[in-house]
């Protein structure tokens, strides 16, 4: 079943101008080292709080009780839950995915149950989001919501930055829906995960309460105007497990200072830019050989 701490009502007001940002974090026993995870969480809350327009506030969903640095200014409520981990966890490929899905959904769905109106923001937990968001959300509040279409894409370790079209397609931090678009089904908070199966039906927890991608389409989602979220990669807990940014640039000050970022020191940033562009060489090098070689 689920269970609730933190300021837990959680404090979650009913205004409608509000923007809630949710996180989920994955299960400890899918990770090996999961003060990682908080680390990287925490440096989302910070990019969270950096934002322009204050009325925001976060929802952190766990299966450990956490509690968050006391010198952020952006409200941060809790929930902690005791959901096992998914059974497909330890697999590859679509029957892991098909796992991720089902533990994320989960904890969205605990997650509806709680916040009354507003928007509701799916942010990974170790993505960061643009300091203009909430204002460019709240600014049409008859709007459905919408989604993030262009953004970037943030290699943690090099400090190198590339523009990510089709966000949307590659990375959870991409949507912003108004609450009452989704409907609430009549489930308790402290309810198990099969009784959230019952109550949203499967398709729905696993593919728009656990994904990022159908939602869209359901909900008629409208695309930010602007490159509005940082899908930070190579982190070493990426459930997508995706790599190393190529053929990106250092990371400038004004987008660090945007997205809240604490930028890597600029040597760190150079060396690193030189090592791909040489690997890069390398293996255009490797190609033409390989090709000459084949038509001799």
């Amino acid at each position: 079943m689920a269970t609730t701490t933190g300021p837990v009502d959680p404090g979650l007001s009913s205004e409608d101008d509000v923007v809630t940002f949710v996180t989920t974090l994955r299960h400890p026993d899918n990770t090996d080292d999961y003060p990682r995870v908080i680390e990287l969480l925490e440096a989302t809350l910070r990019s969270l709080d950096n934002q322009q327009d204050r009325r925001c506030r976060v929802l952190v969903v766990a299966n450990r009780d956490y509690t968050p640095p006391r010198d952020l200014s952006i409200p941060v409520h809790t929930l902690t839950v005791d959901f096992p981990p998914p059974a497909d966890h330890l697999e590859v490929g679509a029957r892991r995915q098909a796992g991720v899905r089902l533990d994320r959904g989960s904890k969205h769905a605990v997650a509806m149950a709680v916040i009354p109106a507003g928007y509701v923001a799916y942010v990974d937990a170790d993505d960061a989001l643009s300091s203009r968001f909430v204002g460019h959300v709240l600014g049409s509040p008859e709007r459905a919501g919408w989604f993030v279409d262009e953004g970037y894409r943030y290699d943690v370790r090099t400090g190198l930055v590339a523009e990510q079209p089709d966000f949307n397609t590659k990375c959870g931090s991409s949507l912003v829906f108004r609450r009452d678009r989704l409907g609430r089904p009549d489930v308790l908070l402290g309810a198990t995960r099969e009784e959230l199966l019952e109550a949203w039906g499967d398709d729905v927890l696993r593919n728009e309460l656990g994904s990022h991608r159908s939602l869209r389409e359901r909900l008629s989602l409208e695309a930010v105007p602007f490159r509005a979220a940082f899908y930070c990669v190579n982190n070493g807990q990426n459930v997508s497990k995706k790599g190393a940014v190529g053929g990106g640039r250092p990371l400038p000050r004004s987008l660090a200072a945007e997205f809240g970022i604490q930028r890597l020191p600029l040597p760190h940033m150079l060396s690193w830019k030189l090592r791909v562009e040489a690997a890069r060489a390398g293996r255009v090098l490797r190609r033409r050989l390989s090709t000459v070689r084949g038509g001799l």
